[in-house]
């Protein structure tokens, strides 16, 4: 960082997705703080995948190309060429609310201000209601208030101290999923705080098909880059099989949902398992199969 510097700098990673990185970047021109006080740093993850014609940035703002293949090789692209004091992030399929860089720089500036913000993230979804996916994602996805409670957070709404990156290291580029919580965990056990904020809020599109649900499952696995023996992941899966029926009972009880909707929640969260367990399987039989999924 050199003098002059701003207060935050944004890395929003992006891959073959620029109808919704416009999105994204719309909410960023319209915060509330002052234009000067931040830079955002876009990292084409995808170098072949040229921005269409009619794309601009303000001033201030740049765009750069990673060619290292996944989000965290990303994210540290962009951390490499940040001037901020503070470092946020989010992904191109986010839409920040307009006081989410204000809100989050006074948390940094009260009288015990944390090393990290967790930031909290709130669904939208395609419909007027959402289908039995989108609901299992109202239940299941982004709990940041947990994540930060476990020294941990997800980087579609993070932000950071830029020296606490200076002490603990970039993100882990092996890994396609799950970088965040990994660096989270290291942070925290390096001694840096963590801070769940309420109002300091991104909103995310709900996934509302099974393919894209299933293939995060995947993803999730995958980097882990966690191989078992061949037998005990086989008997994990045929374990896998067996009906939820407890998960549903203590579904319901928690969140008192309605039995309809309950029994979609917990049916999609058996199918994610499945799948989950079906990648560990294929990771343990298959060498080199780990990591190998790109998004």
């Amino acid at each position: 960082m050199s003098d002059g510097a701003p207060a935050v700098t944004v890395i929003v990673p992006t891959y073959r997705d620029w109808r919704r990185l416009e999105r994204c970047l719309d909410a960023l021109e319209r915060q509330s703080v002052s234009p000067e006080r931040f830079e955002v740093l876009v990292v084409n993850n995808d170098p072949s995948d040229r921005p269409p014609p009619a794309f601009r940035l303000p001033k201030r703002w740049r765009l750069m190309d990673c060619a290292r293949t996944g989000s965290y090789a990303a994210r540290n692209e962009g951390l490499r060429h940040a001037r901020g004091h503070i470092i946020a992030f989010t992904d191109s399929d986010c839409v920040p609310e307009p006081d989410w860089l204000a809100n989050a720089l006074a948390r940094f500036s009260g009288e015990r201000p944390p090393d990290r913000v967790a930031g909290h993230i709130e669904l939208f979804y395609a419909r007027r209601r959402p289908n039995a996916i989108e609901l299992y994602e109202s239940y299941f996805a982004f709990r940041q208030r947990e994540n930060a409670a476990k020294g941990t957070s997800v980087t579609a709404n993070l932000f950071v101290r830029a020296s606490v990156f200076e002490a603990v290291g970039a993100f882990d580029e092996r890994l396609l999923s799950g970088g965040d919580h990994e660096w989270g965990y290291r942070a925290s056990a390096a001694g840096y705080s963590i801070e769940y904020a309420a109002d300091v809020v991104v909103r995310h599109p709900a996934r509302g098909s099974v393919r894209a649900l299933v293939g995060k499952s995947r993803r999730v696995e995958a980097g882990k880059y966690n191989r078992r023996a061949r037998g005990v992941e086989l008997f994990r899966f045929v374990h896998q099989l067996r009906p939820p029926v407890r998960k549903f009972r203590s579904f319901r009880r928690r969140s008192r949902a309605a039995r309809s909707i309950a029994l979609k929640v917990i049916a999609v969260h058996y199918l994610v398992s499945l799948a989950r367990a079906f990648e560990r399987l294929r990771i343990a039989w298959c060498p080199g199969a780990s990591g190998t999924i790109r998004r």
